[in-house]
Protein backbone atom coordinates (compact mmCIF):
# COMPACT_ATOMS: atom_id res chain seq x y z
CA UNK A 1 0.00 0.00 0.00
CA UNK A 2 1.44 3.17 -0.77
CA UNK A 3 2.20 6.03 1.62
CA UNK A 4 -0.55 7.51 0.66
CA UNK A 5 -3.43 5.25 0.32
CA UNK A 6 -2.20 4.55 4.19
CA UNK A 7 -2.48 8.45 4.86
CA UNK A 8 -6.19 8.58 3.89
CA UNK A 9 -7.45 5.63 4.95
CA UNK A 10 -6.01 6.83 8.73
CA UNK A 11 -7.74 9.86 8.24
CA UNK A 12 -11.00 8.31 6.83
CA UNK A 13 -10.74 6.15 9.95
CA UNK A 14 -10.35 9.16 12.40
CA UNK A 15 -13.03 11.55 10.63
CA UNK A 16 -15.21 8.45 11.36
CA UNK A 17 -13.91 8.01 15.17
CA UNK A 18 -14.36 11.44 16.05
CA UNK A 19 -17.85 11.95 14.34
CA UNK A 20 -20.44 14.31 16.20
CA UNK A 21 -23.96 14.65 15.02
CA UNK A 22 -26.04 17.72 16.95
CA UNK A 23 -29.68 16.86 17.45
CA UNK A 24 -32.79 19.04 18.34
CA UNK A 25 -36.11 19.28 20.45
CA UNK A 26 -38.64 19.93 18.66
CA UNK A 27 -41.06 21.14 21.52
CA UNK A 28 -41.42 21.92 24.66
CA UNK A 29 -41.08 19.19 27.17
CA UNK A 30 -42.18 19.27 30.68
CA UNK A 31 -40.44 17.33 33.05
CA UNK A 32 -41.97 15.38 36.34
CA UNK A 33 -42.68 17.98 39.47
CA UNK A 34 -39.73 17.62 42.34
CA UNK A 35 -40.82 19.86 44.88
CA UNK A 36 -42.85 22.33 46.58
CA UNK A 37 -40.29 24.98 46.04
CA UNK A 38 -39.18 26.69 43.29
CA UNK A 39 -36.01 25.25 41.26
CA UNK A 40 -32.46 26.74 41.85
CA UNK A 41 -30.45 23.49 40.71
CA UNK A 42 -30.21 21.29 37.74
CA UNK A 43 -29.28 18.18 40.30
CA UNK A 44 -32.76 17.61 42.41
CA UNK A 45 -34.35 20.11 39.86
CA UNK A 46 -34.24 18.20 36.85
CA UNK A 47 -35.96 14.97 36.63
CA UNK A 48 -36.73 14.80 32.60
CA UNK A 49 -37.28 11.75 31.46
CA UNK A 50 -37.75 10.84 27.72
CA UNK A 51 -36.12 13.90 26.02
CA UNK A 52 -36.69 13.44 22.59
CA UNK A 53 -33.41 14.67 20.59
CA UNK A 54 -34.28 14.76 16.58
CA UNK A 55 -31.92 14.98 13.39
CA UNK A 56 -32.53 18.93 10.86
CA UNK A 57 -34.76 16.35 9.05
CA UNK A 58 -36.84 15.28 11.29
CA UNK A 59 -35.83 12.03 12.41
CA UNK A 60 -35.82 11.15 16.16
CA UNK A 61 -31.74 10.56 16.82
CA UNK A 62 -31.92 9.95 20.46
CA UNK A 63 -33.70 10.28 24.13
CA UNK A 64 -32.28 10.77 26.91
CA UNK A 65 -33.31 10.42 30.45
CA UNK A 66 -31.71 12.83 33.62
CA UNK A 67 -30.74 13.14 35.79
CA UNK A 68 -29.32 9.39 36.15
CA UNK A 69 -28.43 10.13 32.37
CA UNK A 70 -29.27 7.30 30.34
CA UNK A 71 -28.72 7.98 26.09
CA UNK A 72 -31.03 5.53 23.78
CA UNK A 73 -30.10 6.02 20.09
CA UNK A 74 -31.43 3.83 17.02
CA UNK A 75 -27.70 2.42 17.00
CA UNK A 76 -26.82 2.17 20.78
CA UNK A 77 -28.05 2.70 24.44
CA UNK A 78 -25.94 4.05 27.56
CA UNK A 79 -27.48 3.01 30.40
CA UNK A 80 -27.03 5.01 34.03
CA UNK A 81 -24.62 2.27 35.09
CA UNK A 82 -22.04 3.33 32.40
CA UNK A 83 -22.55 6.82 32.30
CA UNK A 84 -21.14 10.15 33.82
CA UNK A 85 -23.03 13.54 33.18
CA UNK A 86 -21.23 17.02 34.65
CA UNK A 87 -23.14 20.40 35.00
CA UNK A 88 -21.47 23.36 32.96
CA UNK A 89 -23.73 26.02 33.56
CA UNK A 90 -26.82 26.24 34.94
CA UNK A 91 -28.92 29.99 35.68
CA UNK A 92 -32.65 30.09 36.89
CA UNK A 93 -35.32 32.00 35.10
CA UNK A 94 -35.40 35.71 36.15
CA UNK A 95 -36.74 38.90 34.59
CA UNK A 96 -38.96 37.02 32.53
CA UNK A 97 -36.00 35.85 30.52
CA UNK A 98 -35.73 31.66 30.78
CA UNK A 99 -32.97 30.07 32.24
CA UNK A 100 -29.97 27.79 30.29
CA UNK A 101 -28.61 24.99 31.41
CA UNK A 102 -25.74 22.94 29.58
CA UNK A 103 -23.79 19.51 30.69
CA UNK A 104 -21.35 17.18 29.00
CA UNK A 105 -21.75 13.65 29.81
CA UNK A 106 -20.00 10.42 28.79
CA UNK A 107 -19.83 6.77 28.71
CA UNK A 108 -19.82 3.26 27.31
CA UNK A 109 -21.96 1.36 25.07
CA UNK A 110 -23.42 -2.11 25.44
CA UNK A 111 -20.76 -3.37 23.38
CA UNK A 112 -18.14 -1.51 25.07
CA UNK A 113 -18.01 1.45 22.69
CA UNK A 114 -17.01 5.30 24.29
CA UNK A 115 -19.42 7.79 23.73
CA UNK A 116 -19.45 11.44 24.57
CA UNK A 117 -21.24 14.80 23.69
CA UNK A 118 -23.31 17.66 25.42
CA UNK A 119 -26.59 19.38 26.07
CA UNK A 120 -27.43 23.25 26.22
CA UNK A 121 -30.51 24.59 26.53
CA UNK A 122 -33.15 26.71 27.55
CA UNK A 123 -36.19 26.47 30.63
CA UNK A 124 -38.54 27.51 33.02
CA UNK A 125 -40.46 26.65 35.25
CA UNK A 126 -44.47 25.68 35.82
CA UNK A 127 -46.44 25.14 39.07
CA UNK A 128 -49.10 22.61 38.99
CA UNK A 129 -52.32 22.56 40.53
CA UNK A 130 -50.60 20.18 43.53
CA UNK A 131 -48.44 23.37 44.22
CA UNK A 132 -45.35 21.14 42.43
CA UNK A 133 -43.20 22.81 40.64
CA UNK A 134 -42.03 21.15 37.08
CA UNK A 135 -39.12 22.21 34.39
CA UNK A 136 -40.19 22.80 31.33
CA UNK A 137 -37.26 22.65 28.52
CA UNK A 138 -37.99 25.20 25.92
CA UNK A 139 -35.06 24.74 23.38
CA UNK A 140 -32.43 22.04 23.96
CA UNK A 141 -29.70 20.58 21.58
CA UNK A 142 -27.51 17.60 21.88
CA UNK A 143 -24.41 16.94 20.50
CA UNK A 144 -23.46 13.36 20.18
CA UNK A 145 -19.57 12.56 19.68
CA UNK A 146 -19.22 8.60 18.36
Amino acid sequence: MSKLALLATLLVMGATANAQTIYYTKAPFTCHGVSYYPITAFEGGFDCRGVSYYEPSGTLGAETFVPEFEIFTPAWTISSLHSKLVVTEFAVPANGNDGTFAYSWSGTDMAGNPHSGTATGTWNEIKDWRGWYHAVIKTSSLTVSQ
